[in-house]
């Protein structure tokens, strides 16, 4: 599973991190009160930059799931997984079914 956690690994350094650090300064620079406005208008920004970020790699690693599954596993179908929940994964069915394929061992 090394593949998934690498997704996720960067969804925490693109937005989670950058999220965390604009929320600790925010919280021990001010203690709960209001930043002056100089401040709040370059820390939200960034941090709700941060926070689509995350939410946009962490959307795209759960959507291309099946296909990293089958890349771990060096399933000999990985290609037409990939293929299958590039076209159908959007539905629901298309979605389970690249997954019941990737975590299928072939025959041999």
């Amino acid at each position: 599973m090394k593949p998934l956690m690498a997704m996720f690994g960067f969804a925490a350094a693109v937005g989670l991190l950058p999220t965390a650090v604009f929320l600790l300064i925010d919280l021990t620079l001010w203690r709960g009160g209001p930043p002056p406005p100089a401040v709040a208008e370059f820390v939200q920004p960034l941090a709700y930059a941060g926070m689509w970020a995350a939410l946009i790699v962490a959307t795209a690693a759960a959507y291309f799931a099946p296909a990293i599954v089958a890349a771990d596993r060096r399933h000999p179908g990985k290609a037409g997984i990939l293929t299958l929940n590039l076209l159908l994964g959007w539905t629901v069915l298309g979605w389970i079914a690249a997954l019941i394929w990737a975590l299928n061992r072939p025959r041999a």
